[in-house]
């Protein structure tokens, strides 16, 4: 189970056990996407030439791969 998987089920638990505001759901999302892009250096770095883009600079690379983490569409 990855980390990410594993807080999604604690925070579910405990949210199911006693109401959590929105922001304490989004901080152990928040947390494991940071370790997964800077620890573990999981980014999207080009777009392979879809629509003209071929290589993305690094910071383009951090922020796309923040808003791309399929676990923050799930918190909004």
């Amino acid at each position: 189970m990855s980390i990410q998987n594993r807080d999604h089920f604690l925070i579910g638990a405990k949210d199911d056990i006693m109401p959590l505001t929105p922001y304490k759901k989004i901080r152990p999302i928040d947390r494991s996407t940071y370790s997964g892009i800077f620890k573990a250096n999981i980014k999207i770095t080009s777009f392979y030439g879809i629509y003209g883009i071929e290589t993305l600079p690094e910071w383009m690379s951090i922020l796309f791969s923040i808003f791309a983490n399929p676990a923050h569409h799930q918190c909004i």
